[in-house]
């Protein structure tokens, strides 16, 4: 039996009834309805599959003379498959990947890390391909339009984790039973391997059943499949990841590639508008403030300054006609708090500068000198808050101590005046000086 042909007719025969349209509609519906009652078949079928797959291995294992070097030959036949798988999966797709888009392939392996567990734990490319539209486009932010039309794809023709597995497999049947490929035959696995796996459905363990198409077309015994059932729940999880990364690494080339191409279909669709959508919405000019019409990077148009008058001081050198002050040298006018008090060895009692230990401050609207901008000439000296308080509390303590005075003195004033002799004035008259002692 040619599989080989029969695969590569197909194909051919698929592609012409694509190109004919309407006409080859009608095959198309035929394999459809085909399609939908074979799955009905299998469906059925399933529910018997575990008594005939538990039936195939039983009767496998029992017909098997040298139980030992079997199981020897099937772990080394599961260490080869891990490694190509490793290989393929750890070394070729990134090397390719970081060829084309010169981008890190471990940033790319990042992302898509939630993706290749849930192959891991799943088998099904179909079933993981929610989680890695979801990696891909919040992770590694490819394009929406790319990955929904690759990705499903993918899932359904990208098997090159399932064309491995199905090549190792046809190798070692084929030594399992001393039968030695050639060049040819070897050639021909892969091909089979890789058309058949074009084709396989992205189920788990789906390529067991194009596996008989590959053992047909270089005549090898199909009955061995059975023994392949025992290891190939493990295989068939790490094929499947690899499948799903094989998927994420075709979608990165392709935004990659096609990133100019979207770029150009985007600002197209943003300058095409239709007649009757322009007619239907027409945008309102705006509404622009005097806000809106400042610009933010030139200063803004400040009235002139009050010039700063020299600085007086009797004890430095006399200023010269040169050196008198100028208004338009006039920078900005001093603030309250950079005009500083002299210090009090600067001071002495002619100079015509008041000594200030406080900070002046500005004059309010309601007060004599009032100006919008500060100058020199409208700073009105004030005392802090705690020195107004102390002097307050002096004025009231010097009030209350004249009060005593003023009314001691009345009090001995008045009893001078009811004829008593006061202590000091009888002590006045008994030292008193005779006027021929005075001088």
């Amino acid at each position: 039996m040619n599989v080989l042909g029969l695969i590569g007719f197909f194909i051919t025969f698929g592609i012409c009834m694509g190109r004919m349209g309407e006409r080859g509609k009608v095959m198309c519906d035929f394999f459809n309805v085909l399609n939908e009652i074979i799955m009905t078949m299998v469906s059925i079928i399933m529910w018997y599959s575990p008594v005939g797959i538990a039936s195939l291995i039983a009767g496998k294992i029992a017909a098997i003379g040298d139980l030992e070097m079997v199981a020897r030959q099937l772990g080394m036949y599961m260490v080869t498959v891990i490694v190509g798988l490793v290989i393929h999966g750890g070394l070729i797709l990134p090397a390719i990947f970081f060829a084309i888009t010169r981008k890190s392939p471990i940033t790319f392996y990042s992302g898509i890390f939630q993706a290749w567990i849930t192959a891991l734990g799943t088998a099904s490319s179909a079933g993981t391909l929610p989680v890695t539209f979801r990696c891909l486009e919040e992770n590694l932010k490819i394009d929406k339009r790319v990955t929904r039309f690759v990705l499903p794809i993918g899932a359904t023709i990208n098997m090159d984790g399932t064309a491995l597995y199905e090549a190792v497999a046809a190798i070692f049947i084929a030594q399992m039973n001393d039968i030695s490929l050639d060049t040819g035959q070897i050639i021909t696995v892969s091909m089979t391997a890789t058309l058949a796996s074009v084709g396989a459905a992205s189920i788990p363990s789906a390529g067991l059943v194009t596996m008989l198409l590959i053992l047909t077309a270089v005549g090898l015994p199909t009955q061995d499949i059975s023994l392949l059932i025992a290891v190939d729940w493990l295989l068939d999880r790490l094929r499947t990841s690899i499948n799903v990364v094989g998927d994420s690494i075709g979608a990165g080339i392709v935004d990659h590639l096609s990133k100019a191409e979207l770029a150009e279909i985007d600002a197209a669709e943003m300058l095409l508008l239709h007649p009757e959508e322009e007619l239907d919405f027409i945008p309102p000019p705006p509404i622009l403030t005097e806000i809106d019409l400042i610009d933010p990077f030139k200063p803004p148009n400040l009235p002139p300054r009050s010039p700063r008058p020299p600085k007086q001081n009797n004890h430095g050198p006399a200023l010269s006609q040169s050196m008198n002050y100028s208004p338009s040298r006039s920078v900005r006018s001093p603030s309250p708090r950079s005009i500083r008090s002299p210090s009090p060895r600067s001071v002495c009692s002619h100079s015509p500068r008041p000594f200030r230990t406080h900070s002046p401050r500005l004059p309010r609207r309601t007060e004599a000198g009032y100006c919008a901008l500060p100058s020199h000439d409208n700073q009105v000296p004030t005392m802090h808050r705690t020195y107004r308080e102390r002097e307050k509390e002096r004025d009231r303590l010097r009030r209350e101590s004249e009060t005593e005075e003023d009314e001691e003195r009345e009090r001995v004033l008045g009893e001078v005046s009811d004829g008593e002799e006061s202590d000091d004035t009888a002590y006045d008259r008994r030292h008193a000086m005779a006027t021929s002692d005075l001088p």
